[in-house]
């Protein structure tokens, strides 16, 4: 797989952090839930092949 742009690497980090605080007592005020929405939206512009490996880094980075 090529190296992540940063814009890619930096969408997929946030959307990880939301869905995690999202799963939190108390979860997530509703500006954060629409930042969300928007990050899915910016992702839809890079193809499944580069976006889901680079999801996967993305996670198997946060569990180290």
């Amino acid at each position: 797989m090529e190296p992540m742009s940063a814009e890619l690497q930096q969408l997929l980090e946030r959307q990880v952090e939301i869905r995690e605080a999202m799963r939190r007592p108390g979860g997530i005020r509703i500006t954060v839930e629409r930042e969300l929405v928007a990050i899915g939206e910016k992702l839809k512009k890079y193809p499944d092949s580069v976006r889901v490996p680079a999801a996967e880094l993305v996670h198997i980075a946060r569990r180290q």
